[in-house]
């Protein structure tokens, strides 16, 4: 069976009935499940048009959702695509996404903004997922240097956890500040890619130790900074094992 999107249209009779549901869990396998798009919005999909027909930004929530489980979906490719809807997730407060290999992004800006009551989130065994936040397509270049300045704010976030996630290369590439006032675990294990957390400044107070590839890690710097000094260590270990082997290769050809 292959499906284009689990809830296909953000007009139909249909979006009433999912706008009540508190938890959705889909599990499935490549040959049980081809998930292109969680959800998806009619107009582009079925009639395919632009912006010029539709003009105002129309929201789209689902307050009564607190948990989102998505795993081993191989051909999830979005969880939101729209040119003409913002979705939120208002009461949201678990999201676990695992075994997503074609996954590009997780959330755009304007749904991260909805999802104040967001507590845990894991994302792990998707290897194609270069960034969790990204910037809408159609924003334009005057709202992005508006919006340079303004701090993202997941006040009630506590867990993020990123596992094996080997083209991951930051939470969001992005200019703006995060704050993260109740995050108090952060685990970031087989990330090879990560160069940056973010772009912007990161402020998360409770944040005291970082559980990595390397063990867990005492924090003394802001994230960002932690990471800079993992990735020079990492690169400093690298070099000094490839001066070492070169030199005791050297060396048995002496002997």
């Amino acid at each position: 069976m292959m499906l284009k999107a689990l809830f296909p249209s953000m007009n139909c009779y249909i979006c009433k009935s999912w706008k009540g549901f508190k938890s959705v869990i889909v599990e499935a396998t490549e040959e049980e499940l081809g998930l292109e798009l969680l959800f998806r919005e009619e107009v582009e999909v079925f009639e395919g048009r632009n912006s010029e027909s539709q003009t105002q930004t129309l929201l789209v929530q689902i307050p009564n959702l607190t948990q989102l489980k998505l795993s081993y979906l191989s051909h999830l490719k979005y969880i939101w695509k729209s040119n003409h809807h913002v979705l939120e997730f208002p009461n949201l407060t678990t999201l676990f996404i695992q075994s997503c290999p074609v996954l590009e992004h997780v959330f755009t800006n304007s749904m991260v903004v909805s999802m104040q009551q967001l507590q845990d989130l894991y994302i792990g065994y998707c290897k194609n997922l270069k960034v969790i936040i990204v910037k809408e397509e159609e924003e334009e270049e005057s709202e992005c240097d508006a919006k340079v300045n303004e701090t993202l704010k997941l006040p009630c976030l506590k867990s993020l956890k990123l596992e094996n996630l080997e083209s991951l290369e930051g939470l969001c590439l992005g200019k703006g500040d995060f704050s993260f006032p109740s995050l108090h675990t952060l685990e970031i294990k087989e990330c090879p890619e990560i160069t940056v957390f973010t772009k912007g400044n990161v402020v998360a107070p409770a944040l005291h130790v970082i559980d990595t590839s390397f063990g867990r890690c005492c924090i003394t710097e802001d994230i960002n900074s932690f990471i800079k000094t993992k990735q020079n260590e990492v690169t400093r270990g690298c070099f000094l094992l490839s001066t070492l082997l070169k030199y005791q290769i050297n060396l048995s050809f002496y002997i």
